[in-house]
């Protein structure tokens, strides 16, 4: 299953059954998504979802949602576990570019500049959900 996949997968799913937003927001954040507009639709089930409104399509009106698979909402947390892998992959190879700019550019030691990589790469790949959900 592809990220895209997933993501769509993930939105249906909890249009089906938004109770389950809560588990999902455990592992998922809205950059957590490769799509802009999947990322601008789960921030706005999230802002229904803290502000206690339901969560339906009539209610994200202004968002495109046809075109959403809707799965089994019963496999939302293999959906949201894609999805939070290939974002924290994104994140470790985003890390390693900078890492590699900022090589070309150091002008300290090179044992200061592998401490350095070396705490941006752990940061990059740590599974660690700081947003609000």
């Amino acid at each position: 299953m592809t990220t895209i996949e997933a993501e769509r997968s993930l939105l249906g799913g909890l249009l089906l059954d938004p109770e389950q937003f809560a588990e999902v927001a455990k592992l998922v954040r809205s950059r957590d998504f490769s799509s802009s507009d999947y990322a601008a639709l789960f921030e706005a089930i999230s802002a229904l979802y803290r502000a206690g409104e339901l969560i339906e399509c009539h209610t994200l009106r202004d968002l495109d949602v046809l075109d959403l698979d809707v799965p089994s909402a019963s496999r939302l947390g293999f959906y949201a576990e894609i999805i939070s892998d290939n974002a924290q992959r994104r994140r470790v190879i985003e890390a390693a570019s900078r890492i590699a700019q900022l090589g070309d550019s150091w002008h300290g030691s090179t044992s200061e500049f592998c401490v350095e990589a070396e705490r941006r790469m752990r940061a990059a790949a740590a599974r660690v959900v700081s947003d609000a959900a």
